[in-house]
């Protein structure tokens, strides 16, 4: 991979990272998660390669997957100061998380992000790089819209953003109504999850759409992916579209 797509790779660490410090405020909500992975939002490079299937296609040796896990161990520890130094204290940030703490959070988060993205690079080699970076944009699907790398690529407009915002607004006020993502309506919660999908979708040209297909490479089963190690529980298996 050249040094242009590490450094895109570096951003997307950060830029995928960072959102979920961000959306920590929201509690169990679609789009919150541990600074690793979790439940919805979407996921961080180093929470895919705890997965077995990930680490699979990756060709992730055992002396790479025993390098990941302490890397995933050490920014653990780094997001825990992190979110202790801010005052945060509980497994999702809480509810009523300040502007100041967020603000606390999201600073010191991108420290540590800064300080793990050339850890990744030395542990993986470019061309798993490469392919990590593709089944990050398939995991996350349309919630990949957000990240400020994928609309530079798509070139996505402040239009476009704006109804992309819109739309998941919308969809987290209606998936608060049914008691959130874990309420027990999964039923209904697919059914929304899928419209939103299809909204986010249609926010984009097929140029767009063309584009964003060929940033996620050659398909690969996200189905098969269980986001374990710090900040998820192994077993918890799910598209975050």
């Amino acid at each position: 991979m050249s040094r242009l797509s590490y450094f895109r790779f570096a951003a997307l660490i950060a830029g995928l990272v960072l959102t979920t410090s961000l959306s920590a405020q929201q509690g169990r909500r679609e789009g919150s998660f541990g600074n690793l992975g979790g439940r919805g939002g979407v996921p961080s490079p180093l929470a895919l390669l705890a997965s077995e299937s990930v680490q699979k296609e990756v060709g992730i040796t055992d002396e790479q997957k025993a390098k990941l896990a302490s890397l995933r161990e050490e920014f653990q520890k780094e997001g825990a100061k992190v979110r202790s130094d801010a005052g945060i204290t509980g497994g999702g940030g809480g509810a009523n998380i300040t502007d100041e703490q967020r603000a606390k959070l999201n600073d010191g988060m991108k420290k540590v992000i800064e300080a793990f993205a050339p850890k990744v690079k030395e542990t993986l080699k470019p061309e798993q790089l490469e392919r990590v970076q593709q089944i990050v944009y398939q995991f996350a699907g349309p919630n990949a819209y957000t990240n400020s790398d994928v609309i530079k690529a798509l070139d996505i407009t402040k239009e476009q953003q704006e109804k992309i915002a819109t739309v998941t607004k919308d969809f987290q006020e209606m998936i608060q109504a049914l008691g959130g993502a874990g309420g027990g309506n999964r039923e209904a919660f697919t059914k929304l999850r899928d419209e939103r999908a299809a909204a986010l979708t249609k926010v984009l040209t097929p140029e767009q759409s063309e584009k964003f297909a060929k940033l996620k490479g050659k398909a690969f089963d996200v189905s098969t992916i269980q986001l374990g190690g710090p900040g998820g529980k192994g077993g918890d298996t799910k598209k975050l579209d």
